[in-house]
């Protein structure tokens, strides 16, 4: 995002206490995936890749993103078990989720 080291640590620092503020069983989740980034949740960066090896990866990211949004309103709005926050083994191995802990 080509911001200063100071900004970052702000910025870092506010997530922190963002986070220290929400109830419990509140989850910090992490995507790591080539080309991931906020528009990830869109269909823009498969609609304007440059070649079919980006809209692979775009899509890729869309449906990753998509798997986790479901998985989080199953359980937390209809109670419904998922394995991807219910079993951590099966989580892909390019998300991270750490339980907020009070």
């Amino acid at each position: 995002m080509h911001e200063p080291r100071a900004k970052w640590s702000e910025f870092l620092a506010h997530e922190e206490w963002q986070l220290k503020q929400c109830r419990r069983g509140t989850c910090f989740i992490q995507l790591h995936r080539p080309s991931l980034g906020h528009s990830s949740f869109s269909d823009g960066p498969i609609l304007n890749a440059r070649d079919d090896v980006q809209a692979a990866i775009a899509l890729e990211n869309l449906r990753l993103t998509e798997e986790l949004e479901e998985a989080f309103l199953n359980k937390h709005f209809k109670g419904v078990s998922t394995s991807i926050f219910d079993r951590p083994h099966t989580t892909p191995r390019d998300v991270t989720i750490e339980a907020v802990e009070k």
